[in-house]
């Protein structure tokens, strides 16, 4: 069964770091918690695409508004792991 959610907790962060650093190759696991909570702070905002409780796919994104685009939404990281890709998963995400 597939579920997206919104990172919330520290474990959440932790299951996303390896799907993550295939995007992100100088991504370390020790710093990933702090990494996220500032990005965080500044509005960034990570979801993840479970199914049989494994992470295949993530978006990273922010809200923000503009005169051109009015209220917009900014994907700055989207990735599916290497293992799942071509599977759909990244664009259910962005559905």
């Amino acid at each position: 069964m597939e579920s997206i959610k919104l990172v919330e907790t520290d474990k959440e962060i932790l299951a996303c770091y390896a799907v993550l650093q295939q995007l992100h190759e100088s991504l370390r696991e020790d710093d990933i918690i702090s990494q996220m909570r500032s990005l965080e702070s500044n509005g960034y905002k990570l979801v993840f695409l479970l199914h049989s409780a494994i992470v295949k796919s993530l978006a990273g994104f922010f809200i923000s508004d503009s005169f051109s685009w009015r209220k917009y939404r900014y994907v700055d990281d989207l990735v599916s792991d290497s293992q799942y890709r071509s599977a759909g998963y990244g664009a259910k995400l962005l559905e």
